[in-house]
């Protein structure tokens, strides 16, 4: 009976967690694309500098323009247009996912949205966090 419940508890626990990160992220994103309205596309990243999640700007074509953590190989990036977040953005105005980045090769949780610049260039903001940490709160708290 015990490991029902505590299956039960850690099912529900991610399922609240999940909602909280992505909505942490949501609230990153807007205020991303929020900031990024007042700085042209050199200065674009100034505003995530505070930002302690990962934060990649991309273009419509799916090239990385820039990215917080990978910040000095953007050309070696794979496109991401073809990534869950983005493909779901295009759908329907927002994307999330939870999967292992290719770049870093750690499971994370990502969230991007559609930006449309002042010279009507559009762009995908997109933040993520480590996932892992989330598991490890759950397992503390569970177990």
């Amino acid at each position: 009976m015990e490991f029902i419940f505590i299956k039960t508890s850690y099912s529900t626990f991610s399922k609240l967690y999940i909602e909280e990160i992505k909505q942490s992220l949501q609230h990153e994103a807007v205020l991303a694309v929020e900031s990024a309205k007042n700085h042209n596309l050199q200065e674009m990243h100034i505003p995530f500098n505070t930002i302690s999640s990962r934060f990649t700007l991309i273009d419509a074509n799916g090239v990385v323009i820039y990215d917080s953590d990978e910040h000095k190989q953007e050309n070696s990036l794979d496109n991401h247009l073809s990534r869950n977040e983005i493909q779901q953005a295009i759908d329907e105005g927002a994307g999330f996912s939870i999967r292992k980045s290719g770049t870093q090769n750690v499971k994370k949780a990502y969230y991007a949205i559609p930006f449309t610049d002042n010279r009507n260039q559009k762009y995908f903001f997109r933040v993520s966090d480590n996932f892992d940490k989330i598991d490890i709160k759950l397992y503390k708290i569970l177990f």
